[in-house]
């Protein structure tokens, strides 16, 4: 891109970032290149394309190897350092972060980036870096990398230190729920558990104003709350149920679990939450919301196989300890019976295993 249009330009920038640069020639290459990348956001229909081609230009340019070198350089000066890591960030495309890899570079910018972390700026751009880098994450070393690095504390640490800077915790909640995400099989939840998910994301879920915030952090409890283990991690943190009571989320939770018209997956989704969200307060909740019917009967309809079958038991179990008012509208909706044939089913089930 810059290239093509502007060679004198781009024998400046090799000339500013060549390994032998001052600070101050990085500062002012990395001030070239924001101006370049600002330019790309102006145009409203193409700016996703033409980041695009910024990112390409970076990466074909060799400019993003120089950037990395510097910014991982601990002898630089922490302003060269930082402007480097402002580029880069803006810089991380799938494509990028898959060059970052194969250069085996990943766990030097993930080493730099935790060392940024002394005032509020600092923490913004590590944390947005943290980010992009699960967002992009184009090899599964690096999800076992930040877990390594644990990665989660230092965000969670960073966040409670600039709970009033809006931006820095919406890349916080972001790069957490993709974390999450990035867990999609046991070896990767057992990583997360085995140091246990840090309370401070459950603040994150109900303490802030922003709902971009709110939306992203109680997606990551949430998908922190299906791995196996996490209600005894919760409880420790005395902090699952609670977070998702005191923020608008355990309602919406509600709300979508009864919706029969959602996909059968999402509903699945959210009843495996509340199942692990069910404690004595939010039971109390339900019942003051005149939700207790409701909840009934659309765990009533999850019988199809033995994971909703399981789900299903699980909540009316916990129903159960809900008072005599939640107890005789079990009664009265016939979930003894429902729950005989889940057993008799499971029976079956079991049996015909045992005959194989």
């Amino acid at each position: 891109m810059l290239s093509e249009k502007n060679d004198g330009v781009s024998g400046k920038l090799d000339e500013l970032l060549a390994k032998v640069a001052s600070d101050s020639q990085i500062i002012e290459a990395c001030t070239i290149l924001a101006k370049v990348n600002l330019k790309t956001r102006g145009f409203s229909e193409t700016s996703h394309d033409m980041w695009n081609s910024f990112c390409d230009y970076m990466r074909e340019s060799q400019n993003l190897d120089r950037l990395i070198a510097h910014f991982v350089d601990r002898q630089r000066h922490i302003e060269a350092r930082m402007a480097c890591g402002r580029v880069v960030e803006e810089s991380l495309s799938h494509a990028n972060l898959a060059h970052i890899v194969t250069l085996n570079r990943n766990g030097d910018v993930v080493d730099s980036t935790l060392t940024f972390n002394k005032n509020p700026d600092q923490r913004r751009m590590a944390i947005s870096i943290f980010e992009k880098l699960c967002m992009h994450n184009p090899a599964p070393e690096f999800f076992a990398l930040l877990i390594t690095r644990n990665v989660l504390a230092h965000i969670a640490g960073m966040s409670v230190q600039d709970k009033r800077v809006i931006k820095t915790l919406r890349h916080a909640a972001v790069a957490v729920a993709n974390i999450a995400l990035m867990a999609d099989n046991h070896e990767g939840q057992r990583r997360i558990l085995q140091d246990q998910v840090p309370k401070e994301f459950f603040w994150l879920g109900s303490m802030t104003d922003d709902a971009l915030v709110r939306h992203y952090a109680c997606l990551a409890i949430a998908i922190f709350a299906t791995f196996k283990k996490l209600a005894c991690s919760g409880a420790k943190s005395r902090g699952f149920g609670a977070s998702l009571r005191r923020s608008t989320n355990f309602d919406r939770l509600i709300a979508h679990f009864i919706d029969q018209v959602l996909h059968e997956k999402a509903r699945m989704t959210c009843g495996r939450v509340l199942e692990e969200s069910l404690d004595f307060a939010n039971l109390h909740y339900i019942v003051e919301k005149d939700w207790h019917s409701d909840v009934i009967e659309a765990t009533i309809t999850f019988d199809k196989n033995p994971d909703q079958r399981r789900m299903s038991m699980s909540i009316f179990e916990k129903l159960t300890t809900n008072g005599p008012e939640t107890f005789a509208l079990l009664i009265h909706r016939k979930v003894p019976a429902h729950v005989r044939i889940i057993c008799e089913q499971s029976n079956r089930m079991f049996k015909t295993l045992r005959n194989q």
